[in-house]
């Protein structure tokens, strides 16, 4: 096989890059029907400047650009997307938080034929200083750290997939809010 690297360039409205599960959202690759609850399932609301609609990480599709370099066992992409990976953003309506510039970076190796391990990294604001549940307690937007990792193993007809998740969300109290969590999925088709 070629021992070349090759090179993709996304941009406008992508899925988000980081995580796993976002890339599972069809049919054909979901035997389950089922979406990720970590995606989907807004946290709970421990600091009064957390927006509701803070999540582990978002099933979202922000607007941004996505470079991916890969090589024949590994790959790496670097993006900037406008909307923070622990928070929602709808599509349509008047309620869409405001767009926020945010960096995933992240790498994966494939040693060999059905094993890939990887990780990513997010940073950036989740939550502007204006926005009415910020309490300025402290000058300036709220800023989030997300860590990433996931892995899949996959023989025969048998599959094994899952990721942990680490987010860490600035408020003005003295010590961040951070949530874990994670899923792991066997199927057999």
């Amino acid at each position: 096989g070629s021992r070349g690297i090759g090179l993709r360039v996304d941009a406008g409205v992508i899925p988000m890059p980081i995580g796993i599960a976002m890339l599972e959202n069809r049919q054909d690759l979901n035997p389950v029907i089922s979406q990720h609850s970590a995606y989907y399932l807004p946290l709970p609301r421990v600091d009064p400047e957390m927006p509701r609609t803070s999540f582990l990480i978002a099933g979202a599709y922000p607007t941004g650009a996505q470079l991916t370099v890969a090589g024949h066992k590994w790959d790496a992409r670097l993006a900037v997307v406008d909307g923070s990976p622990v928070r929602g953003r709808n599509f349509f309506g008047s309620n869409r938080p405001p767009r926020m510039a945010n960096w995933v970076a992240g790498f994966g190796i494939t040693p060999y034929i059905g094993v890939r391990l990887g990780a990513a990294f997010a940073s950036g604001p989740y939550a502007r200083a204006a926005e009415p549940f910020v309490a300025n307690k402290r000058p300036g937007d709220r800023y989030a750290a997300m860590a990433q990792v996931e892995g899949e193993w996959s023989f025969g007809h048998t599959r094994f997939a899952g990721e942990l998740i680490r987010s860490t969300f600035e408020s003005a109290r003295p010590r961040n809010a951070v949530a874990h969590g994670g899923w792991i999925e066997a199927t057999q088709t």
